[in-house]
């Protein structure tokens, strides 16, 4: 027996994005950044339910970066992301912080998904598996040569 794989589906996307940067001083930047999605799928009602799951139609990201000294820098990241198939929109925020050490080492610790303790970022399907994103908190040494 033999099976035949076709695409039975048809499809456009489009949409957007827009940036704004900003330096209020010297040592401090902000970012801002907005991007829409459309999709339109057509095919079969099995297949479009299966392999056409939709990505979020908006979503949204502030970032703030100052850099305090010196040697010690803060950032800030709070990002929306609009609702999917099974999946509510959710905002995560994530802060960075650095303390350079040396010229070339950096000591820096971040906190991830800060909002809320984990969240889901895709639709179960039956052939993936999918986890929901936690919570993260972590250091790191780096060492640039």
């Amino acid at each position: 027996m033999e099976l035949a794989w076709t695409n039975a589906l048809t499809g456009h996307l489009y949409g957007g994005e827009a940036a704004v940067t900003a330096s209020p001083t010297d040592t401090w930047q902000l970012n801002a950044g907005y991007g829409v999605l459309f999709q339109e799928v057509r095919g079969p009602l099995a297949a479009s339910r299966i392999l056409a799951r939709k990505p979020p139609q908006h979503q949204v990201v502030l970032r703030s970066s100052h850099a305090l000294t010196r040697t010690v820098g803060v950032g800030l990241q709070i990002r929306y992301v609009d609702a999917i198939e099974a999946v509510p929109s959710y905002l995560a925020a994530d802060v960075h912080i650095a303390y350079r050490l040396t010229e070339r080492l950096e000591l820096s610790f971040v906190g991830q998904n800060l909002i809320d303790d984990q969240h889901p970022e895709q639709a179960v399907t039956p052939t993936a598996v999918t986890s929901e994103v936690p919570r993260g908190i972590y250091s790191k040494l780096s060492w640039r040569f």
